[in-house]
Formats: C-alpha cells, structure tokens, sequence
C-alpha cells in the first residue's frame, strides 16, 4: 500500500530508504458489541517498514499496529492518523543500525520531517478547540 500525500517528500529526503506499509488479517482480535454492527470490519495488523541495502544486503525495521479494524476494501492510509509516527518509529530503529552515513543523514531528515508534520498536524486539531 502507497504511503499518502508526503511520500514524495520521503523519497526526496532518503532516496536510500524505501518506506511502505503491510496489512495482514488479525485473526486474534475480538470485535467489541459496543461498537456496533461489525458485519463489514475485519481486524488487520499493519506494520509500517523502513528498508535499506548496505554492503548487498537489506536491512530493514519497523513499527506495528494490532486490531486496526477496517472495511477490507477501504483501509485507511492513514491507519487512524498513526502513519506519520509510525514511519517516525521505523525510521528511528532503522537509524539505530544503519552503518553508512549517508543513509543516517538521510534517516535524520525524515525523523525531523514527521516530527515537523506531527507538531502541524496536532496545532490544527487545536485550533478551534475551547480553553478550559
């Protein structure tokens, strides 16, 4: 599944790192009565990627997300708003192993670009809530 509207910026930031995000059914969860009818959800587990190649071979890490119920057919790419952080973890650990410098600076960016996002997107959901 695309990664949504900043993946170009992704690319553009570490163009040695290949991000993506991975759905598979979640066959332990238990769908709770008091959320309604769930004749359409099904549970998923979505693991967010961040892989790179050093000396021939791909290193990769990642963040994950259990019972993310979704319409099959209408999973949000988005996964409920957790995507930038998501990516923002997978990126992180990736960094922790990554041996070339060039892919740590390009890490280092994309950790500063999501954390940049993050802070955007929180300021806009403030904007209009009431002070106490």
């Amino acid at each position: 599944m695309k990664i949504p509207d900043y993946q170009a910026k992704l690319k553009d930031l570490a163009p040695g790192v290949a991000f993506s995000v991975e759905w598979s059914p979640d066959p332990h969860s238990l769908w709770d009565p008091q959320w309604g009818d769930q004749e359409e959800f099904e549970a998923f587990d979505v693991d967010v990627f961040a892989r790179t190649i050093e000396a021939g071979e791909i290193i990769e890490r990642f963040s994950s997300l259990g019972e993310c119920w979704e319409i099959p057919d209408k999973k949000d790419p988005e996964i409920g708003g957790y995507l930038p952080q998501m990516l923002q973890e997978a990126a992180k650990e990736l960094l922790d192993v990554a041996g070339s410098h060039e892919i740590s600076e390009q890490l280092g960016a994309v950790v500063q670009f999501l954390k940049q996002l993050m802070q955007e997107r929180w300021e806009t959901q403030q904007v209009g809530k009431v002070q106490e």
